[in-house]
């Protein structure tokens, strides 16, 4: 009995890749050129606007909605739903002017509320009673207090409006992380995705004045 052999060859592949390039290189000709400096001026100017200008340092904290009170087998049962449909008010809580004036007060600083709040980032984790707070600065120390005085003043805001309607007792908020770590605007991969979107928006705006052109005067070539 003769055997055979299977011919794993992967030679179409590479034939297909080969004529990739060479069309590419067909359809570019001389136009690589125009298309490189366009991308290299935009990564230039991408680069100016990320990494010329003075960075900010973001700091968060993570605060976690206490369930209230049981006081039988139920309501510890329902507790953490209760839990997670109160964190959606202090999530509005969070970006009151009270609450602003409050932590303008602690840190001493002239800032208006408004200007405050433009500062100040406010989420809910999806599934768990946690907010976090991410706070904005010009400097990582600034931005670290800003951080803090948050996580400071919104458990004490959120207490006086929860005894004044009288539905609980208890703690409310608990700091589960403090802001010990600062992130700057221009650290990680992120910022050079700007610089990688400029390249792109300008190499491909040359590409496709160079593919116009081109149609427009067929004898002209490059």
């Amino acid at each position: 009995m003769e055997g055979f052999v299977t011919d794993i060859s992967n030679t179409p592949s590479i034939e297909g890749a080969v004529d990739l390039i060479r069309f590419v290189r067909r359809f570019l000709g001389k136009r690589w050129r125009l298309v490189t400096f366009a991308a290299a001026c935009g990564a230039i100017i991408g680069c100016l606007l990320t990494f010329a200008v003075h960075p900010t340092y973001t700091a968060q904290g993570t605060l976690y909605v206490a369930p209230p009170l049981s006081s039988s087998v139920t309501d510890a049962v329902s507790g953490d739903r209760y839990a997670q449909d109160r964190a959606q008010m202090y999530w509005q809580l969070a970006k009151s002017d009270e609450l602003a004036r409050r932590v303008l007060a602690e840190i001493r600083s002239p800032e208006s509320p408004a200007a405050l709040a433009n500062r100040i980032n406010v989420a809910l984790i999806y599934g768990a009673p946690l907010l976090t707070i991410q706070a904005t600065a010009p400097s990582a120390d600034a931005a670290r207090s800003l951080a803090l005085a948050y996580l400071d003043q919104l458990p004490d805001f959120a207490r006086s409006v929860e005894q004044h309607s009288g539905l609980r007792e208890g703690p409310v908020l608990v700091t589960v992380a403090r802001p010990v770590e600062v992130t700057e605007s221009t650290a990680g991969f992120a910022p050079w995705l700007k610089v990688l979107l400029f390249a792109a928006l300008f190499g491909g705006g040359a590409l496709i004045y160079t593919v116009l052109k081109h149609r427009r005067h067929p004898t002209i070539r490059g």
